[in-house]
Order: C-alpha cells, then sequence, then structure tokens
C-alpha cells in the first residue's frame, strides 16, 4: 500500500484519522479499543451501531489492512476511504 510508517504506528495521529473516517461516512460510534504489538504494529477496532470498522498496520512493510463493514445504505464507504487514504 505504501502507507507512510510513522503514521502506522502513531496510535493518536491513527485514533484520530479512524474517527474522522468514520464520522465523515455518517456511522456512529459506540466504542473503540486499540493494541500495538511490540516492536510494530498495532490493531485498532472501531464498534459502530451500523457494525464496525478496523485496521491492522505492518509498518515494518509499510502496509495496512482496513475492514468498513455497515449496515443499510446510508453510511458512505467513499468517504470513510477518502479520510483515512488522506491520513495513511
Amino acid at each position: 500500500l505504501d502507507c507512510d510508517s510513522t503514521r502506522l504506528t502513531n496510535v493518536d495521529g491513527l485514533k484520530d484519522a479512524m474517527t474522522r473516517a468514520v464520522k465523515s461516512s455518517g456511522a456512529t460510534i459506540l466504542n473503540q479499543v486499540d493494541h500495538v504489538f511490540p516492536p510494530h504494529g498495532l490493531t485498532m477496532v472501531f464498534l459502530l451501531s451500523e457494525s464496525h470498522a478496523s485496521i491492522h498496520t505492518y509498518p515494518e512493510h509499510g502496509a495496512c489492512f482496513v475492514d468498513f463493514f455497515t449496515c443499510g445504505r446510508s453510511c458512505s464507504s467513499d468517504n470513510f476511504d477518502s479520510v483515512l487514504r488522506d491520513y495513511l
């Protein structure tokens, strides 16, 4: 994916970006949890009223895997994707 490795390890920055991405999609955040896996990577999950969003980072490879699942048709995955890509 060619992600910025520094941004993939910045928990606060990534939390802010994921929060902005979820909100821009129109989804509702119920809860959030993250876990850092030393020496590399982290997992962050957002529980949404509509389902969930998650990111698993692999900074040593400049990569991440992102899930954004929602029910219904009121949320915009395009908005979510755009905001998160801008950060990464």
